[in-house]
């Protein structure tokens, strides 16, 4: 079973938010050397556990709700968090202007503890049914890993499909440096990007749920790569705001295909039962990398040569993308 392992793991990725909220009220003002020092190894920690969660979870979950309830259950869920995110954003924006540094980002940091330890709560209280999984390899978690990437040529397609995506989207990373150099843009429709971004998501969640329930969550994808060749192309020709605006929103509807339906997709490839949690630990490790550094190969591009033609560049790769997904990711009906 998951589970088990699950509690474990979350209850130190939340405990993490804790730490911070003393740090902050104990260390900020007195040692802030030190203080700077713990808020990134509590970063490091956060991140560390977050990714052991999302494996764990999305094979729970995957187990606990019915194929057929699944896509209906990730976009309500994403449509939700997408509300939530901007209302928290709001609440977070008004301590921070009433209430000085640090006890403002003490305050925050404690809310988050005690709103993530509510979540903990529902989250021990999944039932999860035990499954009898029969072994067909007597093979360690990472030796098995090394065998998905040598044997499951489908996987290894997806793999290369998502990595050329990613690199298509770099662009976007920058956006807003972009609208500045070409438009003046004020800090306040700097800020106005980040909102429009969360209000396309969450209206995309709704929509990808229904395209995910009917057809696949490949269907799903394989339409939002789609998506970002005119927001791409928007950028490119953006010569007023209402430009910058229309990429905003056609990245952020495309990119919450990718939030809701990636680890999906994943389980959808995955042969077997027991090969989940590896399946999706070797997604997200090894696109690890690529999420961390392609915004800074992005920018080396851009510098060498410019803004433009780093967009075109960004064009070709999503349609590589687009091209494997299509027709060399295989789904069993």
């Amino acid at each position: 079973t998951y589970k088990p392992a699950l509690k474990i793991v979350s209850l130190l990725q939340r405990g993490v938010w804790l730490l911070l909220g003393i740090s902050t009220f104990l260390l900020a003002k007195k040692f802030p050397v030190l203080y700077l020092v713990l808020l990134y190894f509590f970063y490091g920690l956060f991140g560390l556990f977050t990714s052991a969660c999302s494996v764990l979870w999305i094979s729970l979950i995957t187990k606990v709700i019915p194929q057929g309830y699944q896509a209906k259950f990730f976009g309500a869920r994403y449509s939700l968090c997408g509300v939530a995110e901007i209302l928290g954003s709001l609440a977070a924006s008004i301590v921070f202007k009433f209430i000085p540094y640090p006890t403002n980002y003490g305050i925050v940091f404690i809310i988050v503890f005690v709103l993530m330890m509510v979540s903990y709560y529902f989250m021990s209280n999944v039932y999860e049914l035990p499954t009898q999984v029969k072994k067909i390899r007597q093979t360690g978690y990472f030796s098995r890993i090394k065998e998905i990437l040598i044997e499951d040529r489908n996987f290894l397609m997806y793999f290369i499909s998502t990595v050329a995506i990613i690199l298509g989207k770099a662009g976007f990373s920058f956006q807003v440096i972009y609208a500045k150099v070409k438009l003046g843009i004020s800090s306040e429709q700097a800020a106005f990007i980040a909102t429009g971004i969360f209000i396309s998501q969450t209206a995309g969640y709704i929509f990808w749920s229904y395209i995910n329930t009917k057809f696949n969550y490949k269907k799903s994808i394989e339409m939002s790569s789609l998506l970002f060749i005119p927001a791409i192309v928007a950028m490119l020709l953006m010569d007023n705001i209402f430009m910058l605006y229309v990429s905003v929103a056609l990245f952020g509807f495309a990119q919450s295909a990718r939030n809701s339906g990636e680890n999906n997709l994943v389980i959808a490839i995955c042969p077997r039962e027991q090969d989940k949690p590896a399946y999706v630990g070797l997604r997200n490790t090894l696109l690890g990398p690529f999420f961390a550094f392609v915004p800074l190969l992005a920018g080396v591009a851009a510098d060498i040569f410019n803004y433009e033609i780093m967009f075109m560049g960004s064009i070709i790769f999503v349609v590589i993308g687009y091209i494997l997904m299509k027709f060399f990711v295989k789904l069993e009906k």
